[in-house]
């Protein structure tokens, strides 16, 4: 190295040799003063130390150097040929994009001038108003204790971020790309999961349909996945667009075995194509063990897809998601479902962990437009499964223009073990007056249960409007309830407890006077043989249906628009019975039918209650609810 700036206190700059691990300096002190002195004296010393934590420099925006604080290069490619392991780059602003590509090394840190570097005793404070922009390709492969903080990505047609077998702590304020092949690619699938975290933050304002300002960046038309994450964690996506990927048999956002937490805030996924293409995914493998400790999907939109939906969740073996919420969100013209949710064999969707809404998945203030299903939640698919769901869906307040049914609820375990348990609370579908916007030619709510799984539901305070089928068609069901239990024979009832109160279900549309169906339907089903089939303990009042006689299952002068049944024609073996409200009792007159009659807005007089084989009796028992 170099000595250059010595003062007459003794100070002086050493600018060590770029490749310099350790340094030698070599000095001569002398003096002919001092009491006693002879005349001139000196003595000779070395002083040697070690460097580390370097740094290396880049700023675009003058010439190139050779990396150090005051000869900058002017591009990455520079600092990818100087660095080394453990090594620390910095980039200023600059003029313009920083060019060229990057490589990261093992423990490496790239930090630009929206973060503040610490390195040692030394700080250089950050300020998001100067982060620079890379439009070289960042990759790292097979490399650990890596940190990147304070830049943002703008690559054209090449993938932003491309890490492979990587791990380490990735913070971006905005990546974009424009026909990449993907966009943003973190993929462990080969190697050892993660554990560090990826972050694109954003820098403020909104990304809506309406204004698509997107600070987190765009990622438009990808050849395939916009965002590709593979045995990833804690993972945080704001302010971004996802547009036009083309995403066959995946997704235009593509998260699979992701652990940790994993967040989407202000989030616009649209237009994905490709065979059965969604918007967004988590999945899990077929082997995975994954664990999401909180899934966080707020604002944002997930609209247009061509091919399939809007946003899935599909979880297998023992992969589990303890605590999700998607709040705010817009699912909208969506070929598929809007949002699905599905778990199979082992998985756990909701832990049942906590105060509610800890410990389940709820969904809340979200819109659902123009979709074939608004939202479908699923549990027991797979074999053997002994898994659990904990579903909310709560306060959606504008369900409407489904083409099939408007909000899905079911389940097909083929185990006794785990539990479906799904609260569906002030829920509006449809709109009054605008025929088929609740749905076209499906039900407004479903619950569907044909498994082993032991189900509880709770239905409170819903309204439900026009499910009218067009002239001269059928009303769909408002509230339909079924449980079949398990096919084949020997497997028991299925228990369902179900408490439906407070709703308010006029399905007809203006005019309609033929054809009506149930507004609210509840069944005791067997598909199964023998023992198998079901075990329904209800509670039904306060609801407020049409003064109607509809022609559905039962088509008598005299049938409710509210019918508890067990149905004709099933093999195996199925119980219904009813709480009683009112506590008037069977001595003094008091029946199934007469307690939902008499309990319920539109019903009275009516006959509510039918046996078709099997038993259906009143009970002073509540049924199990959840909240």
């Amino acid at each position: 190295g170099s000595l250059s700036g010595g003062d007459g206190t003794g100070h002086f700059i050493f600018t060590p040799d770029l490749s310099a691990t350790s340094a030698t300096c070599t000095y001569t002190a002398s003096s002919n003063t001092g009491v006693g002195s002879t005349g001139p004296a000196s003595t000779t010393a070395s002083l040697t130390f070690t460097l580390n934590n370097k740094v290396w420099y880049v700023d675009s925006g003058g010439s190139n150097g050779d990396g150090r604080s005051n000869t900058p290069f002017n591009s990455m490619t520079g600092a990818g040929t100087a660095s080394g392991a453990g090594d620390y780059i910095y980039v200023a602003k600059g003029s313009g994009n920083t060019t060229g590509a990057y490589s990261m090394k093992a423990n490496q840190s790239l930090i630009g001038a929206g973060a503040t570097l610490t390195v040692g005793v030394l700080t250089v404070t950050g300020n998001s108003a100067n982060t620079p922009t890379l439009s070289g390709t960042l990759t790292a492969s097979g490399v650990t204790g890596l940190t990147v903080n304070g830049v943002s990505m703008s690559t054209g047609s090449s993938t932003a971020v491309d890490l492979t077998n990587s791990d380490g702590n990735f913070t971006f304020q905005s990546i974009s790309t424009s026909s990449a092949p993907v966009g943003i690619k973190w993929d462990n699938s080969t190697g050892a999961a993660a554990a560090g975290s990826f972050t694109v933050s954003g820098n403020g304002g909104v990304c809506t349909i309406a204004t698509p300002t997107c600070t987190g960046g765009s990622l438009q038309s990808s050849s395939a996945q916009g965002v590709l994450m593979n045995k990833a964690s804690n993972l945080s996506f704001s302010l971004m667009k996802v547009q036009n990927s083309v995403a066959a048999l995946t997704a235009g956002i593509y998260l699979v075995d992701t652990t940790g937490t994993v967040a989407f805030s202000d989030v616009l996924a649209t237009g994905t194509s490709g065979a059965s293409a969604f918007n967004a995914i988590v999945h899990t493998s077929a082997s995975s063990t994954a664990a999401i400790t909180m899934l966080t999907v707020t604002n944002g939109a997930y609209n247009n897809s061509a091919s399939n939906g809007g946003f899935l969740v599909d979880l297998h073996n023992t992969a589990s998601i303890a605590t999700a919420s998607f709040t705010g969100v817009t699912f909208s013209n969506n070929y598929s479902k809007g949002l699905q949710i599905q778990q199979n064999d082992n998985a756990v969707i909701g832990n049942s962990v906590g105060t509610v809404p800890s410990g389940t998945l709820t969904v809340s203030g979200c819109t659902f437009t123009n979709n074939d299903v608004a939202a479908s939640f699923e549990g027991g698919a797979g074999t053997g499964g002994t898994g659990s769901v904990y579903y909310r869906f709560v306060n959606n307040l504008t369900i409407t223009g489904s083409h099939s049914v408007a909000v899905n609820f079911a389940n097909g375990s083929d185990s006794g073990g785990g539990t479906y348990k799904a609260f569906i609370s002030g829920n509006n579908i449809g709109t009054a007056g605008v025929a088929n916007s609740g749905s076209a030619i499906g039900e407004g709510l479903r619950v569907f249960m044909q498994g082993q799984q032991v189900a509880t539901v709770t239905i409170l305070n819903n309204v439900i409007r026009d499910l009218y089928n067009g002239a001269g068609g059928f009303d769909a069901r408002g509230i339909d309830v079924q449980e079949l239990g398990r096919p084949n024979s020997g497997f028991g009832q299925t228990a369902l407890d179900v408490k439906i109160v407070g709703n308010d279900v006029n399905q007809e549309y203006t005019g309609s006077a033929s054809n009506i169906q149930y507004a609210i339907y509840v069944a005791a089903d067997a598909q199964g043989t023998g023992t198998s089939g079901s075990s329904v303990h209800a509670e039904i009042h306060g609801n407020t249906v049409p003064a109607s006689h509809p022609c559905d299952s039962e088509c008598s002068a005299d049938t409710g628009m509210i019918v508890y049944e067990t149905v004709s024609g099933a093999t195996g073996t199925r119980a219904g019975t009813l709480f009683n409200f009112s506590g008037v009792t069977v001595g003094n007159g008091n029946t199934v039918s007469k307690e939902i009659a008499n309990n319920n807005t539109g019903t009275s007089g009516d006959t509510c209650a039918y046996v078709n084989g099997g038993t259906l009796t009143l009970t002073g028992t509540v049924p199990n609810t959840v909240n």
